[in-house]
This record gives C-alpha cells, structure tokens and sequence, in this order.
C-alpha cells in the first residue's frame, strides 16, 4: 500500500482481516480500518463470482492471500490502495495463541 508501483504485476503474499460483500470485497491492514471504513487501508480483493464457499466460510477473519497485486485497478468506485487478482492462496491465518507451543505444566 505504501508503494504500489513498486509491486504492480508482481506476485505478493499478504495478511489482513477479510471482508467480503457485494461490490466491496476487501483485505485490511487490521479489523479496526475495516471497522472505521478506512478505504486506504485495503486492497480490493478479486474473488470469484458467485463467491466460493471457502471464502465466504473466512469472511471477517484474519487471512493470508497469495496473488498479483495490480495497483491500476483500485475496485469498486476506484476508492482502494490497489488489488489482488489471480488469487492462488486464501487461508485463514491463525491466532498468536494458536501458533504457540503447548507449554509444559509444571
């Protein structure tokens, strides 16, 4: 987000908090700029129509997406930071917690 044409065309691995909705597919920087609609913050994400149910099944989550980052097309109403297209990976990312090594009781 912060140089776009530096990444334009390139293949780019990303996390943020996913939001998907008719014309408004989303990845936040966090939940909050989602909360606070903070537009600049995200990346239009070009999901498949009609949406697959994995995605769907990840919607409003934290989530780890591999794809061409394209900073010409900025979705809907041109109000994004840029896109992701040609998707190859969208998995959900895991919490700090759940990255943890169970800890030995003592």
């Amino acid at each position: 987000i912060a140089k776009p044409t530096e990444f334009h065309g390139k293949l780019v691995r990303v996390i943020g908090f996913a939001y998907l909705e008719f014309e408004g597919h989303g990845l936040y920087l966090h939940k909050e700029d989602f909360e606070r609609a903070l537009m600049q913050n995200s990346l239009w994400l070009s999901v498949p129509h009609p949406i697959p149910e994995e995605y769907l099944q990840l919607n409003e989550q934290y989530v780890i997406v591999e794809a061409r980052f394209n900073s010409e097309r900025k979705g809907q109403w041109g109000i994004r930071s840029g896109s992701l297209e040609d998707i190859a990976r969208y998995e959900r990312w895991p919490t700090r917690k759940e990255m943890e090594p169970p800890r030995e009781r003592r």
